[in-house]
């Protein structure tokens, strides 16, 4: 996570003035830096907010003699997924419009239609993991069924 933010942000030409550098080798290094910063963004969402509420939402399942510290783990679990979703759609919007789409280079450069496919690829597979992320929370945060064991037959 914070590899890629540590990775692509560094300075690529040291010895160069700024004035120095191809203007189409700007626009790349400005795009790589997006992606650092947009990968690096929903890895520490994910660390921070999406695992502690599958934690909790599994912690909220598995307490059945103290039910009301389940539902506790529960709904918070489930709020905190709703605040990930809140958080990646955010940190979506702030780098698909950080991305220098409207580049137009004097030399004809496919790298940065190519780039922007990829960035707008990637949001939609963060869409659809949303979307499964939401369907299995909600299953979640309802109360577990218990299972009467008189009831069970055996074999």
């Amino acid at each position: 996570m914070p590899c890629c933010c540590c990775g692509v942000l560094g300075d690529p030409f040291p010895n160069m003035s700024y004035d120095e550098i191809p203007e189409d080798l700007v626009m790349k290094i400005a795009a790589e830096d997006v992606y650092a910063m947009f990968f690096g963004a929903i890895g520490v969402a994910c660390v921070v907010v999406f695992f502690p509420a599958v934690m909790l939402l599994q912690a909220g399942q598995k307490q059945r003699k103290n039910l009301g510290v389940g539902i506790d783990c529960r709904s918070f679990g489930f709020g905190l997924m709703i605040l990930w979703v809140g958080i990646i759609c955010i940190i979506s919007a702030v780098s698909w419009n950080s991305f220098p789409h409207d580049f137009e280079p004097t030399i004809e450069v496919d790298w940065i239609f190519l780039h922007s496919k990829l960035l707008k690829n990637t949001m939609y597979v963060l869409a659809a993991e949303i979307v499964l992320a939401l369907c299995c929370a909600s299953i979640l945060v309802r109360a577990p069924k218990v299972l009467d064991t008189d009831t069970i037959v055996s074999g």
